[in-house]
């Protein structure tokens, strides 16, 4: 069990590698040097719309690690206390990936860009724990300070391979990182805006995510028709179903 949590089970393993359990106490992203649009070899202002993302999570002070000799990112953000691993997973992944912040009409509401949208995929941007399905294993992690050019990247610096400065580092950054629960909006306290805060601490508990409804161009068109149709004969009721059942195949709405 300890052998496959670590990443030793595999066939001639070259480092120590790390997969969450039930539960985790941080939260990781690797980012290829290669093909990652959000790897700071793309422009000092690449790896922001990431770092600005995770700070409207609660996660706000990340260790950054060289991850080998290929020259990717690992940001690493210790939590300061344990989570359940399958949450973490939902709340990072709607996170990155929503469109707007929806705060209810007493808070601040956020569109993103589509530039501040950002896809997790293999080889751009991967997220620690994963989503996955209920009879798999989250994907691994390669550990901090495991050779092969494996180091943290301190500023004034620059790269470090020193172990013993770790413990001390991911306990201060384990204070800055709290958490959100991303919570469904029909189910968000009323005129809570974008956070609700209820603890002593007045920690971040919660965060309101939506996405952007999607509009199939058969849709878009039958919809554009529809309203031309205000000043002709044909009434509407009869257009719609008509347009819906020419356009069943490439759009959910016939079905809803």
């Amino acid at each position: 069990m300890l052998s496959h949590h670590l990443g030793l089970s595999r066939e001639e393993p070259s480092y120590l590698a790390i997969r969450p359990s039930r539960t985790t106490q941080w939260i990781a992203f690797d980012i290829d040097q290669a093909r990652s649009p959000y790897h700071p070899d793309r422009g000092d202002d690449a790896i922001n719309i990431l770092l600005e993302r995770c700070a409207l999570m609660g996660l706000r002070d990340p260790l950054v690690f060289r991850s080998s000799h290929s020259g990717g990112i690992h940001l690493w953000y210790p939590l300061a206390k344990p989570v359940k691993a399958f949450d973490v997973a939902l709340t990072v992944k709607l996170c990155l990936e929503a469109g707007a912040i929806d705060a209810s009409e007493l808070g601040e509401s956020i569109d993103f860009t589509t530039d501040q949208q950002l896809k997790i995929s293999s080889g751009l941007l991967e997220v620690f724990p994963n989503v996955k399905q209920v009879d798999s294993d989250y994907i691994s992690i390669r550990l901090p300070f495991t050779g092969q050019g494996n180091g943290l990247l301190l500023d004034g610096f620059g790269l470090v391979e020193e172990p013993s400065l770790l413990p001390d580092r991911w306990n201060v950054a384990a204070k800055n990182n709290v958490l959100v629960q991303s919570i469904r909006l029909r189910k968000r306290e009323l005129g809570s805006g974008p956070y609700n805060l209820v603890d002593e601490d007045n920690e971040v508990t919660c965060i309101n995510w939506s996405t952007r409804i999607k509009v199939s161009s058969p849709l878009r068109a039958l919809l554009s028709k529809v309203v031309s149709q205000q000043a002709c004969k044909m009434p509407m009721t009869y257009l719609l179903v008509d347009g819906l059942a020419a356009t069943r195949h490439n759009t959910f709405a016939y079905q809803r």
